[in-house]
């Protein structure tokens, strides 16, 4: 595992505990085969950040989403990188922005399903904010467009075009961006 205990350890310490929620979703067979290509060497996680600049959060637009769907960032840390690093370079590769960490807000552990076959999978869910840096993404063969939106837009226009698709996936995405979402104003408001 990427991420081991004594990692998330030191990750509490500096950003706080999450919340823990339990998801569980049912993908299609080529879901699932794009889900076990990203898990070769022993990868089962992403981390998933929500960067705040004034009253904006960034989105990104994968190239395989369907029209007028966006997500939060999210990437892998990699093998022998720290947890802060990793974030901070895919969210650099992802928007092209750099980005402080200072939040914490979920872990989710998920369970996902295809056919008779199962996976379990983690996603971690951090608050940041906006340091420097154009939102332009950086990795072009993964990200077809980043862009600010308001969260208004995030949690209306965005989330139906996601719960339009019947890509599991994205129902997933979803449901872990409004338990964030949740966490991120309970957070903002002990600001």
């Amino acid at each position: 595992m990427y991420i081991t205990d004594e990692m998330l350890k030191g990750v509490e310490k500096k950003y706080g505990s999450p919340k823990v929620i339990e998801l569980a979703y049912e993908v299609d067979e080529d879901e699932f085969k794009i889900m076990k290509y990203s898990m070769r060497n022993n990868r089962a996680h992403d981390v998933t950040f929500i960067i705040e600049k004034d009253e904006e959060i960034a989105v990104i637009r994968k190239s395989s989403h369907p029209p007028g769907v966006y997500r939060i960032p999210s990437g892998g840390v990699e093998l022998g990188e720290e947890f802060d690093a990793g974030l901070k370079r895919e969210a650099c590769e992802e928007t092209g922005l750099r980005v402080e960490i200072l939040r914490y807000l979920l872990r989710i552990e998920a369970c996902f399903t295809s056919n008779s076959q199962h996976q379990r999978w983690r996603s971690y869910i951090l608050r940041t904010r906006w340091v420097s840096g154009e939102i332009e993404p950086r990795d072009r063969k993964e990200i077809e467009e980043a862009r600010w939106v308001t969260l208004d837009d995030l949690c209306g226009r965005i989330r139906t075009k996601m719960l339009e698709s019947t890509s599991g996936g994205l129902h997933y995405r979803v449901a872990l961006t409004d338990a964030a979402i949740d966490e991120l104003l309970k957070s903002r408001e002990k600001v």
